[in-house]
């Protein structure tokens, strides 16, 4: 293994990991750890047959799978639905239920595209009443309106069979809000994120927009009530 990666740390003018002091590392942390190592098919074969039930948690979303996602702006693996019962060992026939998390709003991490961002004040307090930032490296996340084209997508294709909507009262107190419905492609309306990359930089968000509710105390249980007031269908609105 290092011989691997101390070739690649050299490419990138890295100096090498050290062998000894890595080994001793392990060899600290193996009593803590080597107890819970174990191939994890068998538990779950066995908890299958005794009736109990077993959770499988996603921690990235759909749109980062490799394959199904916005490519190259993706992660190694496959985040899909499909790949629990393959990565755990279980089989397709052991997922009985999927439930998709979804915001009340789109965020994202890093490069890609982003077709609803919101590049003003409301995007910035979109991303401080959510707090939006990575979990693992503590990034400010790029906030933008709810995009139902890239739900719908995620969830055809990730197989999902209900929605936890989050993070409504995150809305709460805005006079305004927009979904984004649809794009608009080279004067064509298109229901889908296109897959070629340079398509997906070059879509146009349309619109739906909606009266927000207005703020509520805190004694009450946060909510957000809107009421549709026009479509605006006009892909020239975006910020």
């Amino acid at each position: 293994m290092l011989a691997h990666h101390n070739a690649l740390r050299a490419g990138f003018g890295q100096p090498p990991v050290d062998r000894e002091a890595l080994i001793r590392d392990l060899q600290e942390i193996a009593p803590l750890v080597l107890p819970f190592a174990a191939p994890v098919w068998p538990t779950l074969k066995d908890a299958r047959r005794e009736g109990r039930r077993i959770l499988f948690e996603g921690a990235q979303g759909i749109l980062l799978d490799v394959d199904m996602g916005t490519y190259p702006f993706v992660t190694s693996s496959q985040t899909i639905g499909g790949q629990a019962a393959g990565g755990s060992g279980t089989g397709p026939g052991a997922l009985d239920y999927v439930l998709g998390i979804c915001k009340a709003y789109t965020t994202r991490v890093g490069a890609g595209p982003f077709p609803t961002e919101l590049h003003d004040a409301t995007g910035e307090r979109i991303g401080e009443r959510g707090r939006e930032f990575g979990t693992v490296t503590g990034r400010k996340r790029r906030c933008g309106w709810f995009d139902a084209v890239l739900v719908r997508q995620a969830i055809a294709v990730g197989g999902i069979q209900g929605i936890a909507l989050t993070k409504l009262d995150v809305l709460d107190g805005f006079e305004m809000l927009h979904i984004c419905t649809g794009y608009r492609l080279d004067g064509q309306t298109i229901d889908l994120l296109p897959a070629r990359a340079a398509d997906q930089a070059r879509v146009e968000p349309i619109y739906e927009a909606f009266e927000g509710g207005a703020s509520r105390p805190p004694a009450r249980a946060p909510g957000l009530t809107c009421r549709r007031r026009r479509s605006n269908t006009s892909a020239g609105w975006k910020s």
